[in-house]
């Protein structure tokens, strides 16, 4: 068994821009986050040794997004999703240096899985003044597929350090910027259902793994 855990990308934007419109000049500020977090088990179908790997395991990410708008140096809206993802995964891995040579190994790998997705939406608008909330929360069926190489350190025999870079595309859940399309400013947003959307991840990864 595999116990794979610390895989986190993380997208931060802010852009500023003078509005001109009225009788009004000012700074008009959009902030963007996305934060995943990921944690898988995975049963090793090969032996440890072989070049070429087959696994098959569960796997929970966590895909939390947030866009903040600020017009005149006044917070205006605030739009934050949460999507709670489990499922199943299947796993390949393709050793490019042997574990016998040294502690250290690297590998390609790729997984893709289908996921039950539990997705959540709130929308302030004007905080800290109106406070106007709406709240949506949807279930659904999603997606994820990863590609990556690694690199791993063994610190004993069962449990290793990973880094590496991983490309990672989920599809079906709810992003910030699907649910925007719906915002204005000057209104209370109203919300039918959550939007879904597809993104793809790309970075460096760091976590651990411990064999049993």
């Amino acid at each position: 068994m595999q116990l794979n855990f610390g895989d986190t990308l993380n997208g931060d934007a802010i852009n500023t821009m003078v509005y001109l419109g009225g009788y009004y000049t000012g700074d008009a500020q959009f902030r963007y986050t996305s934060d995943l977090y990921s944690g898988e088990v995975n049963y090793l179908l090969s032996e440890t040794s072989d070049p070429l790997r087959l696994t098959s395991g569960f796997r929970y990410a966590r895909l939390n997004e947030e866009i903040d708008f600020t017009l005149f140096g006044d917070p205006t809206d605030n739009l934050q999703v949460e999507n709670d993802l489990y499922g199943w995964q299947l796993g390949l891995e393709r050793s490019t240096l042997p574990r016998s040579d040294s502690i250290f190994s690297a590998c390609l790998f790729g997984k893709p899985g289908i996921y039950f997705v539990d997705s959540r939406l709130t929308n302030i608008t004007y905080p800290g003044v109106y406070n106007d909330t709406v709240n949506d929360s949807q279930y659904g069926v999603a997606f994820i597929g990863e590609l990556g190489v690694k690199g791993s350190a063994q610190i004993t025999e069962r449990f290793s350090l990973d880094a590496g870079y991983q490309l990672m595309y989920i599809e079906g859940v709810a992003l910030a910027g699907e649910q925007a399309t719906s915002i204005s400013a000057n209104t209370i947003p109203q919300f039918g259902q959550v939007n879904s959307g597809g993104l793809l991840y790309q970075g460096f990864m760091f976590g651990g793994t411990l064999l049993w």
